[in-house]
């Protein structure tokens, strides 16, 4: 979570991004914590319609308060080295720093209009007594993040929405040929997650809570979709070079189909002057109530994409008693989600 002492939330921008100290009880949630922020669509143009939700994890028997949602609509200042403005934690009320996006677990909102020109490649507009500005760097995969603040009893948390703002300095064939192949992000997402050898632990609302013992090491192993390295039409997945007019199958007229893994993007290397494949890393965090993990944080690199799992062990606690288990899957272009799961230990 964001705090004002480190340098930028695990909430993410990226599952590269800069990761804050890490303190004895990350992983445990032992009061209502806001744990990470998704956005759906995963990437979006601006004006675009946005849905933004939050993790709220609550141990059994509390109560947490609604969140409220802001747009920041600051640039950082270049000294800045935080992700985002400092003005835009602070809940001033200025309408020139931050856009109230409304309150609750969920809510819909839009992507700001000049949001290129704000957080992305476009010239941003001059402040009053400064001269015109520089346009934002992308990060490591060619992207650029509206960001976005969710306040839990006043604690903000930082989020982003990918913005689809284009790519600066292609050619006209560049152009056309990235147009062709890129395809906007999917947000991850953990399909299975077994426990042991062979279980299968369900979503918490999906059936009776299985037991386990008290103080039992139990490997998990959170698994997602494998993502085809190359497009293939008929595979329920619109992409590269695929659309309404090449494999109406795959790509529905209007809509967007991508993979919920590690999926393939079209990345423009500037050294080399061309478009190039690459695979998204996926990372997975780990919380629960009670109880510890062996490795809080799991997943693959770009390199290893691949390999569809991430695993951890979890040493159950002492006390006896429902325990709630959250995986938050994150890939490298800033797609989030999550799943909760329920324990009795015994």
């Amino acid at each position: 979570m964001y705090t004002r002492s480190l340098c930028v939330s695990v909430t993410l921008i990226s599952a590269s991004a800069c990761i804050p100290t890490i303190t004895d009880d990350l992983a445990t949630v032992g009061k209502p914590r806001l744990l990470a922020v998704a956005t759906t669509p995963a990437e979006a143009t601006p004006a675009a319609s946005i849905t933004l939700r939050a993790l709220v994890a609550t141990p059994p028997g509390a109560r947490a308060p609604a969140v409220d949602w802001e747009l920041c609509l600051d640039r950082k200042p270049l000294t800045e080295l935080g992700a985002v403005s400092p003005a835009c934690l602070d809940r001033a009320g200025d309408a020139a720093v931050e856009e109230s996006a409304g309150r609750g677990d969920e809510v819909t909102s839009s992507v700001p209009r000049d949001a290129c020109s704000l957080f992305g490649p476009n010239p941003p507009p001059p402040k009053p007594g400064e001269t015109g500005g520089r346009p934002v760097d992308p990060d490591p995969t060619g992207g650029y993040y509206q960001p976005v603040i969710a306040f839990l009893a006043s604690e903000p948390t930082l989020g982003a929405v990918r913005l689809n703002c284009g790519v600066p300095g292609l050619t006209p064939d560049q152009r056309v040929e990235f147009g062709n192949r890129y395809r906007i992000n999917e947000n991850p997402r953990v399909d299975m997650l077994q426990m042991g050898a062979s279980d299968v632990l369900p979503p918490d609302d999906t059936a009776d809570a299985p037991s386990v013992r008290r103080g039992s090491v139990i490997k998990l192993t959170a698994e997602w979709a494998a993502c085809p390295r190359k497009a293939v039409c008929g595979d329920g997945i619109c992409g590269e070079r695929e659309d309404a007019t090449s494999c109406a199958a795959d790509c529905p007229a209007g809509t967007s189909r991508g993979c919920t893994g590690a999926e393939t993007y079209a990345w423009f290397d500037v050294a080399a002057d061309r478009i190039v494949d690459r695979r998204e890393g996926i990372a997975v965090t780990w919380y629960s109530t009670a109880g510890d993990f062996s490795e809080r944080r799991t997943g693959v690199a770009e390199t290893d994409a691949d390999e569809p799992s991430a695993r951890t062990t979890w040493t159950a606690p002492a006390k006896t008693g429902e325990q709630i288990l959250w995986t938050v899957i994150r890939d490298d272009r800033g797609g989030v989600s999550w799943n909760s799961y329920r324990v009795r230990v015994e």
